[in-house]
C-alpha cells in the first residue's frame, strides 16, 4: 500500500500455502515474513488439518504458535480451521482450542473451498471458546 500512499488501510493477506496449508512449515513461515515484509498487518494462515486427523495436537500448537511468532505482536494472525476436513466437531473444537493457545488472534470455519464451511452447529462450537474467553 506505500506505492498508493496510503498506508492508513490495513492489509490482510492470506499465507502458508493457502488454500490447502500443506506446504512444508519452512515455506509456510517463509510465506508469512514476505507478507509482512510488503505490507500485511494481518495474516491468514491455513492449519495443517493432516496432525489435526492424527491427533497431534501438540504438533499443531507447535507450527501454529512458530506462525504467530514470525508475525510478531504487531500483526494479527487469523487461523484458518477448514472446519469441513476435520471430520467431526470433537475436531473442530479442539482445533479451535489449539489455535486460540497458541497465540491466534482470531479462528475461522474455513477458506470457502471445501465441501462443508460454516454451519450453526461448528459456529457455536468455535463461539464457545470465544464465551468462555479462551
Amino acid at each position: 500500500m506505500k506505492q498508493f500512499k496510503a498506508p492508513q488501510i490495513p492489509v490482510a493477506a492470506v499465507a502458508t500455502g493457502f488454500p490447502s496449508g500443506q506446504y512444508s512449515l519452512k515455506t509456510r513461515l517463509e510465506e508469512i515474513k514476505l507478507a509482512i515484509e510488503a505490507g500485511a498487518t494481518e495474516i491468514d494462515i491455513v492449519i495443517n488439518r493432516e496432525l489435526a486427523l492424527k491427533n497431534d495436537w501438540k504438533g499443531l500448537y507447535e507450527e501454529v504458535k512458530a506462525m504467530k511468532s514470525v508475525c510478531g505482536k504487531s500483526v494479527h494472525m487469523k487461523s484458518i480451521l477448514a472446519v469441513g476436513e476435520l471430520g467431526s466437531f470433537s475436531n473442530v473444537y479442539k482445533a479451535s482450542l489449539v489455535c486460540m493457545m497458541a497465540g491466534s488472534d482470531f479462528i475461522k470455519t474455513s477458506t470457502g473451498k471445501e465441501g462443508v464451511n460454516a454451519t450453526l452447529p461448528i459456529g457455536i462450537i468455535m463461539c464457545r471458546l470465544a464465551i468462555l474467553n479462551i
